[in-house]
């Protein structure tokens, strides 16, 4: 069981610790995939560390990113029976190796694109449409 909606913890780590992992934010929002997140950031803190710069936490996934995360998020909340189908089409109608850069980080901008068109558009643009006239801005920054 992988958890999703896992964003990192909020307070501070005590002085000379730093939290790793998911609960750092190491883990993929919408899916909890997080071991090859975490290797890239074991090499990036062994080397800020050799050069003796201390800023080692995981850095935060850009908005585009967390936009995606969010909207996939809310239509599994708002349709939690049809998550098997979901993901089972993403990696039923998509090339393996795409799914995996796109799971990774790694997706070019085709990879996301063959991604989103591997799943239920409608349903997606109904959930777009229910948020935005609640209220809830998907697209916004990640802070």
């Amino acid at each position: 069981m992988l958890p999703m909606g896992l964003t990192g913890e909020s307070t501070p780590s005590a002085f000379g610790y730093q939290r790793v992992g998911l609960m750092s934010g190491a883990g993929r929002a919408s899916t909890g995939y997080a071991f090859q997140r975490i290797q890239r950031w074991a090499e990036s803190a062994a080397a800020s560390l050799h050069r003796r710069a201390f800023d080692v936490g995981h850095s935060p996934d850009p908005w585009h990113r967390c936009a995606m995360d969010r909207l996939f998020l809310q239509v599994l909340r708002s349709h939690p029976g049809r998550a098997p189908d979901l993901f089972l089409s993403m990696f039923r109608d998509t090339n393996t190796s795409r799914v995996i850069r796109f799971l990774s980080d790694r997706g070019t901008a085709i990879a996301c694109a063959a991604i989103i068109a591997s799943l239920p558009v409608g349903l997606f643009m109904r959930q777009l449409v229910r948020i935005g006239s609640a209220g809830v801005p998907v697209l916004r920054a990640s802070t």
